[in-house]
């Protein structure tokens, strides 16, 4: 599977994590066209020609649509946030996002 265009323009955050691969974040607020499930799964692991290695998986939001806002790799550790605050750790190989927290 690729991104397609449409996901190829809402790619908001970049993050190079090895050669010829990225993880993005797509930007998917407000956007009522979009499933709520695929909405709240909005970071990719990509490779140079935007095929999928995979695509997060979090635990559902207690809120309905929650896509993530923010995508953060320092020092190999790769953090993500929520519209509602909830913070999650995201393995940078799996895509598995562990809630750490909460802010707002």
């Amino acid at each position: 599977m690729k991104l397609s265009q449409d996901q190829v323009n809402s790619i908001y955050v970049r993050v190079t994590v090895s050669p010829g691969q990225e993880i993005v974040l797509l930007d998917v607020g407000g956007r009522k066209d979009i499933p709520e499930t695929e909405s709240n799964r909005n970071i990719y692991r990509i490779a140079s020609d935007y095929s999928v290695v995979w695509q997060v998986d979090a635990p559902p939001s207690p809120h309905g649509r929650d896509s993530f806002v923010s995508l953060e790799y320092t020092d190999g550790v790769l953090r993500a946030d929520r519209f509602f605050g909830r913070e999650y750790l995201v393995d940078k190989d799996s895509g598995v996002a562990q809630e750490i927290g909460w802010h707002k």
